[in-house]
């Protein structure tokens, strides 16, 4: 193995075993540049509601529509084209909803579902009225079980039935509710992040931030840096 290769794959190996905490904010590639390799890996993995995140998230980082259709066409030519067509789907769902673009900062109504909104309507609907107790109870036992007795079903046929609606679990649905509450009070507030976490119902500022990189890609400290404006 020459030098060169050795060190290459140290470098891969030392990026590995950091991932979790600092693949968003590594150098050599920017986020525009880690978002379109994202999309295009969650493409061919046919990972389609971590998808639409990403393409929200990709949108935000720079990305244009343009570059996101190219990179489905790259990965079909290499997975495929039902996976290409399925991404394109998840894509056209994403794009004619507003909820892709930067949140609105101002005060009003809580936007609960934000980070749920690639469900259509008819597949939204049934448990709506939930998903607006969950965003305004955010600090209360939020457990399956409590849940499914708000909507007078057993545990077991409300988890079944809420995965097959919403496309992910009750407990994914609610630290999504969460991450998004969280995410507007960053935008909104000079608050503390660990006044944050609390708030927006997580047990500890390190709770939000994991949930903050499985959902947004970032921790909460670099999404306020990156993405709130100062007057």
């Amino acid at each position: 193995m020459t030098d060169e290769l050795a060190s290459t794959r140290q470098g891969v190996l030392h990026g590995l075993a950091i991932y979790a905490t600092q693949l968003w904010s590594r150098g050599v590639l920017d986020a525009r540049q880690r978002s379109l390799v994202t999309i295009a890996i969650l493409i061919a993995l046919r990972q389609t509601e971590e998808l639409k995140n990403h393409i929200r998230i990709g949108l935000t980082n720079g990305l244009t529509v343009r570059e996101i259709e190219e990179a489905t066409i790259q990965a079909a030519a290499y997975a495929g084209f039902p996976v290409a067509h399925a991404a394109s789907n998840a894509i056209l769902e994403v794009l004619q909803r507003p909820a892709f673009a930067p949140p609105p900062r101002t005060g009003g109504q809580p936007q609960y579902n934000g980070l749920l909104a690639g469900q259509t309507p008819s597949e939204s609907e049934t448990f709506e009225p939930l998903d607006r107790w969950i965003a305004e109870h955010l600090n209360e036992d939020l457990r399956v079980e409590v849940l499914a007795e708000r909507v007078h079903m057993s545990p077991r046929n409300f988890a079944r039935i809420y995965a097959k609606k919403r496309g992910c679990t009750p407990a994914k649905a609610v630290e999504a509710i969460r991450v998004d509450a969280a995410r507007r009070r960053l935008e909104a507030t000079a608050d503390r992040i660990e006044s944050v976490a609390a708030t927006a119902g997580f047990s500890s500022e390190e709770q939000m931030r994991c949930a903050f990189i499985r959902i947004l890609g970032i921790p909460p400290r670099e999404y306020r840096n990156r993405f709130v404006t100062t007057a």
